[in-house]
């Protein structure tokens, strides 16, 4: 290993270098930390606040039934009609021409 040896001779230890290196960046160390512990306390009351909105969800009167859900009028079926012939662009940009047909439903 290019690891650093003492004076006596001996490879330093994991330990050791580690110790050696917290020493050394200690300034750096206590910023990140505290950098991490501030957004640790931020992240955990955004979540409080999520849970206190979801107790007051909890807690209103649902006494009266829900208002019916007002369906929608059925399409008609489209009567008979001529389609006009046109040109359409595909997804790969080439553009291809569409011959007239007829569409609908013959009304009785």
């Amino acid at each position: 290993m290019n690891g650093h040896t003492p004076e006596d001779g001996e490879p330093t230890s994991f330990v050791g270098k580690t110790k050696a290196l917290a020493k050394k960046h200690k300034g750096k160390i206590i910023t990140v930390v505290g950098v991490a512990a501030v957004a640790a306390v931020g992240v955990l009351a955004s979540l409080r606040d999520e849970q206190d909105a979801a107790d007051e969800w909890d807690v209103e009167d649902f006494s009266e039934p829900p208002a019916p859900v007002v369906e929608r009028e059925k399409r008609a079926t489209p009567i008979l009609h001529q389609v006009s012939p046109y040109q359409r662009t595909l997804r790969d940009g080439r553009v291809i021409d569409v011959s007239g047909y007829e569409r609908g439903v013959a009304q009785v």
